[in-house]
């Protein structure tokens, strides 16, 4: 069973990413290109960015399911 901190830690990590995430599919081209060195176009910027922004709704979503099953069993 994960402690608190822990589960803190499960729910800081997808807002995080959502929070820091470029807006716009040229910007997060720059972001990729500064922090890995590798120029992608923008058409894969902005389908990466969209799988990012997915992948942390869906991760807050299955959270916020858990959170309340553990809660209806109490």
């Amino acid at each position: 069973m994960l402690s608190r901190l822990g589960d803190a830690a499960l729910w800081a990590v997808p807002a995080v990413v959502l929070a820091i995430l470029p807006k716009c599919p040229v910007c997060f081209a720059g972001w990729i290109a500064v922090l890995s060195g590798i120029g992608v176009t923008l058409p894969v910027a902005a389908s990466i960015r969209w799988v990012l922004v997915a992948a942390s709704v869906v991760a807050m979503v299955y959270l916020t399911i858990r959170q309340a099953a553990r809660l209806a069993r109490t």
